[in-house]
């Protein structure tokens, strides 16, 4: 099952507001929906589902068992779940209509340990919970679902990322093992990453501009963990990954306005947009034009 199967499994009557579906995502997924007064079937995955109440309705519950547990939960924006991996769910019930619910799918425990490295204290397992308050999940979430509706330059990069920055929050405030579970610096202190490196992954990036990119092959060119990785390159560099890499395809779909004819959804699935209309918004978000004015203003010769 992908990710995004387990929504078209589970929410089967659930219709689907803005969903990262062709957006060419690694490791994450996402969609908003609205859910109508049901009850769903039994359900069992093989991943990770955080759920967050983007707009609710303080009237409705939402009921579930799950491992034997009974949770009942009244809907209030900013209300989360988590249903990891494994977990039978025999009886879900939503009594009321609920307006604007984001789901995030994540792979197994198993995709976290080969992120961080193995540098986790112990195996984490994380909890069957319902009805948490948590600003860093709602950050987190909230970014991601931005990049779902408005796709940018790096996306693809900045969604992983989250995805790691999420499944750590997760591990680290939501596992049976509790505090015990963390994640670790190494023990020689800070990772870190030499000038040459940091060359050759700049240099991966710009031959590859053109390429489906992850953010684990883009850390694997530094032999670092992606959970490491991000934090020496902005340390570096002073940007995120996904802000550089953004950066270098909007500075190549500039050059390809300037000096060729190529039609704007060449250019567009060249820098691995997924439609024209979203690299035009992200364009004149970086730039302050659009494409053909930048085109029109800069046509070599």
């Amino acid at each position: 099952m992908n990710l995004l199967q387990h929504g078209e499994k589970k929410f089967q009557s659930a219709s689907v507001l803005a969903s990262s579906n062709g957006l060419g995502w690694n490791g994450v997924a996402a969609e908003l929906r609205t859910h109508a007064t049901c009850e769903l079937p039994p359900f069992r995955s093989e991943h990770l589902e955080l759920t967050l109440a983007i707009q609710g309705n303080p009237e409705a519950i939402v009921s579930r068992r799950g491992g034997g547990a009974r949770q009942e939960t009244r809907v209030t924006p900013g209300t989360i779940w988590i249903c990891p991996p494994g977990v039978e769910e025999d009886d879900i019930a939503i009594t009321g209509p609920l307006p604007q619910i984001l789901h995030i799918y994540l792979p197994g425990a198993d995709t976290m340990e080969r992120a961080t490295d193995g540098v986790i204290s112990s195996r984490p397992v994380i909890r069957y919970l319902a009805g948490l308050r948590d600003e860093l999940i709602n950050q987190i979430s909230a970014s991601i679902l931005r990049e779902a509706m408005r796709p940018s330059a790096g996306g693809g990069v900045f969604v992983e990322a989250m995805g790691v920055a999420l499944m750590a929050r997760l591990v680290n405030a939501y596992s049976e093992s509790g505090s015990a579970a963390r994640i670790l610096e190494p023990a020689r202190g800070r990772p870190v990453m030499r000038a040459e490196r940091l060359g050759r992954v700049i240099e991966f990036m710009r031959d590859n501009i053109e390429n489906d990119m992850t953010l684990e092959s883009i850390a694997g060119v530094a032999c670092l963990s992606t959970f490491h990785f991000c934090r020496v390159f902005r340390r570096m560099t002073g940007m995120a990954p996904h802000q550089y890499l953004a950066s270098l395809r909007i500075e190549h779909a500039k050059n390809m306005l300037a000096t060729s004819d190529l039609p704007l959804f060449h250019i567009a699935a060249a820098i691995r947009f997924s439609s024209q209309a979203n690299f035009s918004r992200a364009f004149r978000q970086a730039v302050g034009m659009t494409p053909l004015d930048y085109r029109t203003r800069n046509r070599a010769g």
